[in-house]
């Protein structure tokens, strides 16, 4: 045992160095796994709707089968007391079978799990199927693990108490025929590997063994013609607390782990992704790469863009050389824009075939087989592992110069790229939001070279200047555009990070009007990077945008260039404190401040009255429907004292007493005679 737990308690990373490992429990998290098949609507939302979401909800069903369960309970009695012989554990590439089975390899040996099996034995169906020569089962056992104690023919001789791992059915499955196949029955014969297996899986060899059997879900059909009432259980890939352990366990510095894990989540886009541990391994090989060069993590990464090509970039050249990775590229985005156009994220096997994609090699890391029941039929279909990755090819499908010959959009990519932008902007259900973001982030400078260089790629760049003259019509659009869709406009410049072509844009903004809109932080962040990097000051107008620390934190980067800032709705007294070192900035040239029914306190009132005590070019201020008492009458006479400017205080629906508001009446009375215009609303 001691020699199979040295074996299997390490493993190698996908980009090891020779002779490089890492402890698997390191790298192995509990993965969501259920009992049978989701019916075809659980399927197609998740692809939509993305991993987070739907996998909490999963594992929250009352119903059996949808219930995660662990690996020890594969072998587990069913409803009428039988245990099964066979077990199937489905799942797509990359999402955690493999290392599942290493894993209970490794507590087998350690005594943890299946104290029933006297043995287990781990067969590799990728390294089975190279054995070019007649073998037999028993010498497959025997090298398989060399250091037994016991002769191989004493184990074959009690079955009942052997469970044979197989990892990969679908590497086999060309090999195997069901129909011509010989079966073998003796595991000492000496036969082709594909006989062997066709009896394994039959029942003809070692009948009374036990079987766990790992597949894409691709191969599940071809399977079952092999199977005798097989248990069938599917691996979902992390849930929201997995994903937080793979980050604590991926990077030795746990202050590093932290970091990381927390700029994920606050993408909201990257984080619902993350459920597949190929996602989870990539993002944090990324950001480990950004700790070694000593850059922050927001640098380089600050776009959901950049994220993107950097770790799909990554995946491609892992797996493939630059030539391979240049024509997957190319055939992904040609799949993903016609998905795009054709409101399409579910592809039927002629169109795989008519795209020439290859879903036995690299493209299984980016594209899952969906099946389900239709009547009698068991219908196959095929969808990118996350909708947000179908998104992104097919921006990279207008981008990319060479084109396969097979796309139908013809050549000039200027009339499809206006469509595209036309189609998003009357668009209402948010369908295309995604690509054309993604679009705007793939013409970044950076990005064109990054991605030129790492997959040989030639990029398109003149279809910037298509995108800017579309700024430039829907900016000085009339009507203007609707709140929702100035908000996805900003995203685009934000993805940019061109800040000339911000510049360029923004030039047609004056009043910037977001109301009754719940900001996320990542709508503040694409707002403040617009709005600093502009060469006008802008009128600002966040009625009812439900604000709190987090976004206030991201949006006092663009307050300083801001004439007119009104922002309604409860703030964080913490909020204000961020709002009001904002406006400490020497740039700041603020005339109108609203901050109504904010819920600020007395305490909030001095903050803010002796930081715009500074600003002498504000006129207006309207402070209607907060907290203040009388303790906020000095700091309210210091600001009207010192800002000369100021005309109109509104200080309506407050908790001043009678003889506060007297207090602040006779100030205006007194600030009047010396000739200075003055109106005090209480």
């Amino acid at each position: 045992m001691e020699t199979m737990i040295e074996e299997y308690q390490m493993i190698q990373d996908k980009n090891s160095r020779l002779g490089e490992s890492i402890l698997l429990t390191k790298r192995y998290i509990p993965p969501l796994i259920i009992k049978k098949h989701r019916w075809q609507e659980d399927e197609q939302h998740q692809i939509v709707a993305g991993g987070n979401k739907d996998l909490e909800d999963l594992n929250q069903r009352e119903k059996l089968e949808y219930i995660s369960i662990g690996t020890d309970r594969f072998f587990e009695p069913n409803e009428h007391g039988l245990i099964p012989s066979t077990v199937v554990l489905q799942g797509p590439s990359s999402i955690g079978k493999t290392i599942t089975l290493q894993k209970i390899m490794l507590d087998w040996a350690s005594g943890n799990i299946y104290e029933k099996f006297d043995y287990i034995f781990y067969l590799n169906c990728k390294e089975m199927k190279l054995i070019q020569t007649e073998t037999s089962l028993a010498n497959l056992l025997l090298s398989n693990c060399q250091d037994l104690k016991i002769p191989v023919s004493e184990i074959l001789a009690n079955p009942e108490n052997l469970l044979l791992l197989i990892d990969g059915f679908d590497e086999l499955r060309f090999s195997l025929d069901y129909l011509n196949s010989k079966m073998c029955s003796d595991p000492h014969e000496k036969t082709s590997i594909s006989c062997i297996f066709n009896g394994l899986l039959r029942k003809t060899l070692l009948n009374k063994s036990h079987l766990l059997i790992t597949s894409w879900s691709m191969a599940v059909e071809k399977l079952k013609c092999y199977l005798v009432t097989p248990c069938s259980f599917e691996i979902l890939g992390f849930s929201p607390k997995g994903r937080e352990t793979y980050f604590s366990n991926f990077f030795e510095d746990g202050q590093q782990a932290k970091q990381a894990y927390t700029f994920v989540q606050a993408n909201e886009m990257v984080y619902s992704m993350c459920f597949a541990p190929i996602v989870c391994w990539s993002i944090c090989t990324v950001l480990q790469q950004q700790y070694e060069s000593g850059q922050p993590l927001d640098e380089n990464l600050t776009t959901n863009t950049s994220l993107f090509v950097f770790f799909v970039t990554g995946m491609l050249n892992h797996c493939s050389c630059k030539q391979t990775s240049q024509k997957n590229l190319q055939c992904l985005s040609t799949l993903a824009e016609e998905g795009m156009r054709k409101q399409m994220n579910l592809f039927e096997e002629e169109q795989i075939k008519k795209h020439n994609l290859d879903v036995d090699n690299i493209l299984a890391l980016f594209l899952n087989e969906n099946q389900y029941q239709e009547g009698t039929v068991t219908r196959r279909t095929f969808s990118f592992v996350h909708f947000t990755f179908q998104e992104f090819f097919a921006a990279l499908f207008f981008v990319l110069e060479e084109k396969p010959q097979i796309r139908e959009s013809g050549t000039d990519q200027g009339p499809n790229v206006i469509k595209l932008l036309k189609d998003n902007q009357e668009g209402t259900d948010g369908f295309l939001v995604a690509t054309v973001r993604f679009l705007f982030g793939l013409l970044n400078g950076d990005t064109i070279s990054y991605i030129q260089r790492s997959l040989s790629c030639k990029v398109d760049s003149q279809i910037k200047a298509i995108l800017m003259k579309w700024v430039m019509v829907s900016a000085t659009q009339n009507p203007p555009l609707k709140e929702q869709k100035l908000v996805e406009l900003l995203h685009c410049l934000f993805e940019t990070q061109d800040v000339e072509f911000v510049k360029a844009a923004m030039e047609h903004f004056t009043e910037i009007t977001l109301s009754s809109l719940s900001l996320t932080v990542a709508d503040c962040r694409a707002l403040a990077f617009c709005i600093n990097f502009s060469c006008k000051k802008h009128s600002l107008n966040l009625h009812d945008c439900q604000l709190g620390y987090q976004q206030l934190d991201v949006l006092v980067l663009g307050i300083a260039n801001c004439l007119d800032i009104r922002i309604t709705g409860k703030l964080e007294e913490s909020a204000v404190k961020l709002l009001c070192e904002a406006l400490k900035h020497p740039d700041c040239e603020l005339q109108s401040l609203t901050l109504n029914d904010a819920g600020l306190t007395d305490e909030c009132a001095m903050d803010l009255c002796y930081v715009l005590s500074e600003k002498q070019m504000l006129t207006e201020l309207y402070l209607i429907g907060n907290f203040f008492t009388d303790k906020s009458v000095p700091s309210i006479t210091y600001l009207i004292e010192n800002c000369k400017r100021l005309r109109i205080i509104s200080l309506y629906n407050s908790q001043l007493t009678s003889d506060g508001i007297n207090k602040l009446i006779c100030l205006e009375r007194r600030i009047r005679k010396s000739g200075r215009r003055l109106i005090i609303i209480v």
